[in-house]
């Protein structure tokens, strides 16, 4: 019952082919293909994901020929931005921000003042209570989607920071389609880089150093599995 055991074993070959099965099949859990993705502070990744997602998916499409094309089109909801190419963003640290923040007795009280306590530490929300946010989300924007019998993906920006929070999600929800890494200088990112940490919920502290030994672990894990894709700036 470790925490921070690996819910797939990167073990032997014929284990390690067997585990990435089971994370491709358990990533459709909530019907929809989840991608994380995560970048350097100052990297400016935002701008670059829209492309290099579509990308994605169309390798993907070419790889599986027996499936359509997902389609473009996608219902705006008040937890994502819909950016006109049938992928749904959902900023987590902006979605646990407007959580913290709420009044109208939507969400646990516990919960928000949990959220609240990392925000103003400027450290990695708790892992159970990211992802009770992110699933309680993901089940709604996955339900819009079916009403409209769509097949896009969802992208969660910024999640996950830590295995903790990848291995609550991959427990609750599933696993992703892919993991996204946008990389970038230690100079080209600096101008920006406080500014873009702390809309990531973390602190002004967590520049190049620091925030790739805090994301490395997952970076390296999900690289075990072949999901992983670096972009460098």
């Amino acid at each position: 019952n470790n925490p921070n055991r690996p819910i797939v074993d990167a073990g032997q070959d014929d284990d390690e082919d067997e585990g990435a099965d089971e994370q491709a099949s358990a990533s459709q859990s909530i019907g929809v293909p989840i991608v994380f993705a995560v970048g350097i502070p100052g990297s400016g990744y935002s701008d670059k994901l829209r492309d290099e997602v579509k990308r994605d998916e169309n390798d993907n499409d070419d790889n599986k020929t027996s499936k359509k094309k997902t389609k473009t089109k996608k219902k705006k909801s008040s937890t994502s931005d819909d950016r006109g190419d049938g992928v749904a963003h959902v900023h987590v640290p902006d979605l646990l921000r407007k959580v913290s923040e709420d009044k109208s007795g939507d969400w646990d009280y516990q919960l928000r003042q949990t959220i609240r306590e990392a925000q103003a530490a400027g450290t990695p929300v708790p892992a159970e209570a990211c992802v009770a946010v992110l699933q309680r989300t993901l089940e709604q924007l996955s339900k819009q989607q079916k009403t409209k019998n769509k097949k896009n993906r969802i992208v969660l920006h910024e999640f996950p920071h830590t295995l903790d929070q990848a291995f609550a999600f991959e427990r609750a929800v599933g696993a992703p389609s892919s993991v996204m890494f946008f990389d970038s200088s230690e100079e080209a990112s600096a101008p920006t880089a406080v500014a873009e940490a702390q809309r990531a919920g973390l602190s002004a502290s967590f520049g190049y150093l620091a925030y790739l030994d805090l994301v490395m672990p997952v970076l390296d894990h999900y690289k075990v599995f072949g999901l992983l894709k670096t972009v460098v700036n």
